[in-house]
């Protein structure tokens, strides 16, 4: 067995205590530490960002299936607020959005007009809630059925208004 070269007393007992005193270990932990908050912080934000794009999700398809259930409750001819309130919750709403889809389909029912021009126009707006659109996508619908564009454009603001009735109504409900 070989001997290691001694260094001196000096160097040994330099050996012995290694970097202790030195301030390299609390260098050490406060880096770690510093790592840790950042890592922490990040962590924080991307969770905080994802509930925030989870909860816009939910929303968009819950204004998504409202619009839906509306369009299918008017075209179905389901006038009975009862009746529409149970479709809509076997269609995957809530009892109180249920409420407002049973009462949008009757406001739609109740458009003014049953000559064969109004009642195409209370159909296209039936498909647009059914359908989900979108403004400028229920706009070129719209004229791609043979409309103007500034009738296509009234027909659009139509559907677009109740999309936002129902919105506001929701919103209402669960304030």
């Amino acid at each position: 067995m070989r001997t290691r070269p001694g260094y001196g007393a000096q160097g040994e007992a330099l050996a012995q205590s290694g970097l202790s005193g030195s301030g390299y270990a609390g260098y050490l932990e406060g880096a770690a530490y510093a790592a840790y908050q950042n890592r922490r912080g990040q962590v924080g934000a991307e969770m905080r960002r994802d509930w925030q794009t989870y909860r816009q999700k939910t929303a968009e398809e819950r204004d998504r299936l409202l619009q839906s259930t509306v369009g299918k409750l008017y075209s179905m001819g389901i006038r009975d607020a009862e009746a529409a309130g149970q479709y809509g919750v076997l269609m995957g709403l809530s009892e109180e959005d249920s409420k407002v889809a049973a009462a949008m389909a009757a406001t739609l029912a109740e458009a003014p007009g049953s000559s064969g021009a109004d009642r195409d126009r209370v159909n296209m707006i039936s498909n647009m809630l059914t359908w989900g659109l979108q403004y400028d996508t229920m706009v070129s619908y719209a004229m791609q059925c043979g409309y103007s564009r500034e009738d296509a454009v009234s027909i659009a603001d139509t559907a677009w208004q109740m999309v936002q009735e129902m919105s506001r109504r929701y919103n209402n409900q669960n304030q």
